[in-house]
């Protein structure tokens, strides 16, 4: 369960990007979107690089 959480993790990440390329988001709502996600990414990579001990960051669910 935790490998399929984080292979769909890393896909959204990519999803705004390929639907932009292919057409099926407008490039405002593409970035967006993308923007969106990165920030989610990056206080997710905060939180764990800066508050977590290795136990909990093995446990959590929010890695790349």
């Amino acid at each position: 369960m935790t490998q399929l959480f984080r292979l769909v993790y890393n896909a959204a990440w990519l999803l705004p990007i390929l639907l932009t390329f292919n057409g099926t988001l407008d490039y405002a709502t593409g970035f967006a979107v993308f923007t969106t996600i990165c920030i989610v990414r990056l206080i997710a990579n905060l939180y764990a690089n800066n508050v977590l001990n290795a136990p909990q960051y093995d446990a959590f669910l929010f890695r790349a």
